[in-house]
């Protein structure tokens, strides 16, 4: 079946969505520690709102993993899946809400990056997204629902916003314009906005 896992036989007892959201998971713990770690000791903004993100997307990934044992266990399709794509919205303006008071922070009181290191764990980082990107369009029909649609956005958004931070700390490798890294923070911001806002309004996801 396209979009199953090879021993996945029955649909009715078919757990591929719950499978391939936990992998999904795994991943983004795995790159959430790193940026964190990542944006601790380079003292990048930027990569800070990058972790931000995805620790939004972790949420994310829970609710859609929870809404998808919730259905296996018989709860109604539809609210479900609404409950979960609601939540997802609203945890990307929360994010975007985040990165913007820090970043309004940041221009006060600028800080000294340590761009290579800004750069090495946003690659590594964008490379995760890609990963967790390839998982997900992986999955079958029926499982792109509306939260599964959200989720999607929340895994670009991040992988956009990690070749954003590897072109700005390259940049300011070069030049020491530490101005570029919270810049870079609020076009990510108003970014996660826009596809958020775009999301709710798709008529393909009513």
């Amino acid at each position: 079946m396209a979009g199953h896992y090879i021993n996945c036989f029955d649909p009715a007892d078919c757990w591929c969505e719950v499978r391939r959201l936990s992998r999904v998971l795994v991943v983004t713990l795995t790159i959430l520690v790193l940026q964190v770690i990542g944006g601790i000791i380079s003292g990048s903004l930027a990569l800070i709102a990058d972790a931000g993100h995805v620790f939004g997307d972790s949420a994310a990934i829970v609710v859609t993993l929870l809404a998808a044992v919730l259905f296996k266990l018989g709860a109604k399709t539809r609210q479900v899946h609404e409950t979960a794509f609601r939540i997802n919205i609203g945890l990307l303006f929360l994010v975007a809400g985040w990165i913007v008071f820090e970043t309004i922070e940041r221009f006060q009181e600028p800080k000294e990056i340590m761009s290579p290191v800004m750069v090495t764990i946003a690659f590594i980082g964008g490379m995760g997204n890609y990963i967790q990107h390839r998982i997900l369009e992986g999955a079958s029909a029926e499982h792109k629902h509306r939260a599964h649609r959200s989720l999607s956005v929340h895994v670009v958004s991040d992988l956009l916003q990690s070749g954003a931070v590897v072109a700005g700390g390259i940049l300011i490798w070069a030049s020491n314009w530490v101005i570029v890294d919270p810049l870079l923070s609020l076009l990510i911001a108003g970014w996660i906005c826009f596809k958020a806002t775009q999301l709710m309004f798709d008529p393909d996801t009513h």
